[in-house]
């Protein structure tokens, strides 16, 4: 009776995994299609490229950057600073949120990373010298946690350039920016005039 049960739930765990031989439809009958996407000569993307440089650049020791907050109505600049390294956004730990003290209902001093194991209760983390599992992945930059939300880039002359999204307009650069008297009109101003 035990090895049919465990069959019963092996087949209905692998018929979660049977991959769909046909592609997603969207509900207005257009079908996903791929693009064959051209690598560099180590077989990075444009896009795996930008977010290594990204990571390198805010983990440069030493590194100063260039902080300013625009006026999103006006385009001023507002606020000028100097970054010592890199902005952290406050939503970024060291630890991660949630954790499980608890394995399979379960706790002793005893306990190692060792005895957690690799298992679907999560990833083992020791937090004050005991061992728990979260399920909470690190991120590339060795934290937990999610940055503000921005894009960023390189200008052809390989100025990198962060911009925040929301609120004030948040602009950060490893080289100096300067603001013409007004760089950035909202719809309602350019039609004020």
């Amino acid at each position: 009776m035990r090895k049919m049960l465990w069959l019963v739930v092996g087949v209905i765990s692998m018929i979660g995994c049977v991959p769909n031989e046909e592609s997603p439809v969207s509900s207005s009958g257009v079908s996903q299609k791929t693009a064959k996407i051209t690598t560099d000569t180590e077989g990075y993307t444009v896009e795996q490229r930008n977010i290594m440089n990204r990571l390198a650049i805010d983990n440069k020791p030493g590194s100063v950057k260039h902080l300013y907050l625009v006026s999103p109505f006006n385009g001023r600049q507002i606020f000028y600073a100097t970054v010592k390294g890199k902005v952290t956004s406050s939503g970024k730990r060291l630890t991660p949120k949630s954790v499980n003290w608890r394995r399979n209902g379960l706790y002793t001093d005893n306990d190692t990373k060792e005895s957690y194991g690799i298992s679907n209760d999560g990833i083992a983390v020791s937090i004050n010298d005991r061992w728990c599992v979260t399920n909470e992945l690190i991120q590339d930059d060795g934290v937990y946690g999610d940055s503000s939300e921005y894009i960023y880039f390189w200008n052809e002359n390989g100025q990198y350039i962060q911009l925040y999204v929301g609120g004030l307009a948040v602009v950060i650069s490893d080289q100096p920016v300067s603001f013409q008297d007004v760089v950035l009109r909202t719809e309602t101003e350019s039609s004020d005039k």
